[in-house]
């Protein structure tokens, strides 16, 4: 599919072609380099793509809606449990926001918030859901050990269950996780994808329509993450035992999650083509946390348990053994027109 030049009294238009691309691109968007994995849809002028396609970097085609979701299915029921950040301030509007587009969801849902004791003292939760203390640092930072701990203790033997960022606007989440877990009964599984960044300093209203809007929004203005910014797991009860005490907020945390799922067989699933998470504040654009002793000390605890633990994986999404397409379906990676993850390597 490609887009018509039409020639003006001052220039021509370059002529736009939808490419899927086969293998990693720097590519600029929106005026900025971006790096683009394989399997991504992009639009280039007709030239590049020609030259791609030759070369075996891409293919030409009609591109489904990049914002495609999935329908949930009859009866599946998921709770999503989060962390949520005191209900004060920016951090009230960002989590209602998020928190607002989990409950219009089309699954039987359940919310569990987890949080310290100082933070409820802050801010209490404004939403219906189970409110449960977790225990924290020596620095009152949240241990993702404790979070992971208190959920499945909370949740019945088997259930499906979610942590999501208290702040990630979720657009088809319960379509994908139900035919995650119809694909694997009584198995253990996780769910996991990239995630979008856009600068969204408003209300949503969630007026009819209003996840396409969003979505229109996402694809003009926003930025698709890399392969290691994971901020959902989505698992069937008991799939994870024992969690390391990462301090939350830190790094490295979020890619064990799926290194030592993927060390232990489970079978992981990469949903990026029918679940778009939505982060709502670009980094970039985020001052960043002046180092503390404290701050240093989590970061290097937490990668040392990383790199302790993480079994010869990177807890990226393209390590995922299976991924859901915008037809619905359970696939292994290797059944997709992808460039092996092991090609792009050399």
């Amino acid at each position: 599919m490609c887009a018509i030049s039409r020639k003006s009294d001052s220039r021509i238009e370059v002529i736009r072609v939808h490419i899927k691309l086969l293998r990693p691109k720097h590519i600029e968007i929106h005026g900025k380099m971006t790096r683009c994995f394989s399997g991504d849809w992009i639009e280039v002028g007709r030239q590049t793509a020609n030259k791609w396609v030759a070369n075996g970097d891409a293919v030409i085609g009609a591109r489904k809606d990049p914002f495609l979701t999935l329908p949930s299915l009859e009866d599946f029921s998921m709770t999503i449990f989060c962390l949520p950040f005191p209900f004060v301030g920016k951090h009230l509007r960002e989590q209602q926001n998020a928190i607002q587009s989990w409950t219009m969801l089309g699954c039987n849902l359940e919310l569990m918030f987890l949080m310290t004791e100082k933070d409820r003292a802050v801010g209490a939760c404004p939403f219906d859901g189970k409110t449960i203390l977790i225990d924290a640092d020596q620095y009152g930072t949240p241990l993702i050990s404790s979070v992971f701990k208190t959920a499945q203790e909370n949740a019945a033997p088997g259930e499906i269950l979610c942590y999501v960022n208290s702040d990630i606007i979720m657009l088809g989440l319960d379509g994908a996780v139900g035919r995650a877990a119809r694909a694997f009964p009584d198995l253990p599984f996780l769910v996991i994808g990239r995630r979008w960044d856009m600068d969204i300093v408003y209300s949503l209203s969630f007026e009819k329509g209003w996840q396409k809007e969003l979505g229109r929004q996402v694809l003009t203005g926003g930025k698709r993450r890399g392969v290691d910014a994971i901020d959902f797991f989505a698992f069937r009860n008991g799939t994870f035992g024992d969690v390391p005490p990462f301090a939350v907020g830190r790094s490295a945390w979020d890619n064990w999650l799926v290194a030592d799922a993927l060390s232990r067989n489970v079978n992981v699933i990469d949903v990026s083509m029918v679940v778009h998470p939505v982060h709502q504040e670009i980094p970039a654009r985020v001052k960043h946390q002046k180092p503390t002793k404290a701050r240093d000390e989590q970061h290097a605890r937490n990668r040392a348990l990383y790199d302790a633990r993480r079994n010869g994986f990177r807890g990226i999404t393209r390590e995922a053994r299976f991924v859901i397409t915008q037809d619905g379906n359970v696939i292994r990676r290797s059944d997709l027109d992808f460039v092996p993850e092991s090609i792009l390597r050399k």
